[in-house]
């Protein structure tokens, strides 16, 4: 299981690919640093892409059937019920640092250890109403910064300690996926999740290539190799060790690249940083003309042994619990 890491490209919008008979757009002086960044930028994607990092000539998988599956119920984890109960009877805040830029923020601590009890990126934290004062009677606000559950204070260079009042916090607990399972059968199919329609590119050996809709910005799409009837498949350390491979082989990983590049790389994998930079230059002064953000994108997905059968699967929303705290 991971969440899936987006690029810096998938910020930029998508255009089709120009023909080689097109005639060649003129960068502005402003325009060329950006250009010639956003060339290097995507090249490196998509060459990364397509000398397949992370592909394997050797199955290192092992079917693991007392390992449950990401995306089902962990008996040794709390339900979405017992966190809420757990939050409304120990959730705490308090003034502490920030770690962002050092500045002071209001930390909620909810007291549970993540990996054991939850999963921290399914608890959702927010803060709805905040009625707090520092030291010189100041009424605090929040300035829209966060890092992980420390909200950082607006003017948080002016806050004293100590500060005291209430916070009202809006919290729910997503533990239950939508899911589809994909195989090769599927390649050249769209599967829809959870209302989102993914295209199925390629799949071989360990590697799948999965087309994400255009304005598709959601991160929170992950994976699971499972067998045909549903048990997870995991990395073999013997046979990786068996086969020579060094230490990072094997390892569950994912990128996302911008699908015009993917077409680009896909009709001519060995394609030269200067051909790559003939073909997609129209295109990009077009973007950062337009400043469009809208894009489609490829999620390239790699796994520990070859693709029997890819769970693809997403949080759905949970609902939201408000609990008022006492900031100390």
């Amino acid at each position: 299981m991971f969440r899936i890491l987006f690029t810096v490209a998938l910020l930029l919008p998508l255009l089709a690919c120009n023909s080689q008979s097109e005639e060649a757009l003129v960068a502005t002086p402003e325009e060329e640093p950006q250009l010639e960044m956003l060339k290097k930028m995507l090249y490196g994607s998509g060459s990364a892409a397509f000398q397949h990092q992370g592909a394997l000539d050797v199955d290192l998988g092992k079917v693991k059937p007392d390992e449950p599956l990401p995306y089902k119920a962990d008996p040794e984890k709390k339900t979405a019920a017992q966190v809420i109960e757990h939050l409304q009877n120990n959730l705490t805040a308090k003034a502490a640092n920030s770690h962002f830029n050092d500045q002071v923020g209001l930390e909620l601590d909810h007291g549970l250890s993540t990996g054991y009890d939850i999963d921290q990126g399914l608890l959702d934290l927010e803060v709805k109403d905040l009625n707090v004062t520092d030291a010189d009677g100041d009424k605090l606000a929040l300035s829209g910064s966060k890092m992980n559950n420390t909200f950082v204070f607006a003017d948080a260079a002016k806050v004293t300690e100590p500060i005291s009042g209430t916070v009202t916090v809006r919290a729910a607990y997503r533990d239950q996926f939508a899911v589809v399972t994909v195989g090769k059968d599927q390649v050249g199919k769209t599967v829809d999740l959870n209302g989102t329609p993914l295209e199925i590119l390629a799949i071989d050996k360990n590697v799948a290539f999965i087309g994400l809709p255009a304005g598709k910005k959601d991160q929170s799409i992950q994976v699971a190799n499972q067998t045909a009837d549903g048990q997870l498949i995991g990395l073999d350390f013997d046979k990786r060790e068996a086969a020579n491979l060094g230490p990072m082989a094997g390892g569950q990983g994912s990128s996302v690249i911008d699908g015009e590049v993917y077409r680009i790389f896909k009709a001519q994998p060995d394609i030269s940083f200067e051909d790559f930079g003939a073909k997609i230059h129209n295109s990009l002064i077009r973007r950062i003309r337009e400043k469009k953000t809208d894009t489609d994108k490829v999620m390239m997905v790699s796994t520990a042994g070859f693709i029997d059968q890819l769970a693809l699967y997403v949080a759905k929303p949970a609902e939201f619990t408000e609990i008022e705290v006492a900031v100390k």
